[in-house]
C-alpha cells in the first residue's frame, strides 16, 4: 500500500470505478485504504456497480459525510444510494467526474482491467486527475494497490 498521503492530511477522498462493480479483492483493498486514511468526506458518482459498492464499504468505515455526484444519463445506471450528506446536481458524466475529483484531496479508482483503456469514463477520470497534480491511488482487480 502506498503511503501518500496520512490520515492527518487526506480530509476527502473521491472515488471512480466501472458499472461492473468490483472484485471482493478491490473491496478489500478499499475498506484497508479508507481505514488508513480516515477521511471526513467521501465522494463518489452515485452510478450502479463500485460506486454502490463503494458507498456501502464507506459506511462500513465509519465514514457518515458521502457526498454524491450523480450523471445526467439513464437513470437506470443511477444507485440512488440512501445514506450521504449531499447530493449535487446531476451533470453530464465527463463534468461530474471532473467535479468529482477536485472535491477530494485524493482520487481512488477502481478500473475493471490491468491497463489503460480508451473511451473509459474510470481512466479518463484517473487521467484528469494526475493532470491536477491530484494524488490517485489505483486498486487493481487483483487487490494490488498502486499510488501516484
Amino acid at each position: 500500500m502506498n503511503d501518500e498521503g496520512s490520515s492527518n492530511n487526506i480530509n476527502s477522498i473521491s472515488f471512480t470505478g466501472t458499472r461492473q462493480g468490483m472484485t471482493e479483492e478491490q473491496k478489500a483493498s478499499l475498506k484497508a485504504l479508507l481505514r488508513a486514511h480516515k477521511p471526513t468526506i467521501f465522494v463518489h458518482g452515485d452510478c450502479v456497480g463500485a460506486d454502490e459498492e463503494a458507498h456501502q464499504v464507506a459506511l462500513e468505515c465509519g465514514i457518515e459525510k458521502i457526498h454524491k455526484r450523480p450523471a445526467d444519463v439513464d437513470s437506470t445506471k443511477r444507485a440512488f444510494t440512501k445514506e450521504g450528506e449531499v447530493i449535487a446536481e446531476a451533470k453530464d458524466p465527463l463534468d461530474r467526474n471532473r467535479d468529482i475529483v477536485n472535491d477530494s484531496d485524493l482520487l481512488i479508482a477502481t478500473p475493471s482491467k490491468e491497463f489503460e483503456e480508451l473511451r473509459s469514463g474510470t481512466w479518463a477520470t484517473i487521467r484528469f486527475a494526475k493532470r491536477q497534480n491530484k494524488h490517485v491511488t489505483i486498486i487493481w482487480p487483483d487487490g494490488g494497490v498502486l499510488g501516484t
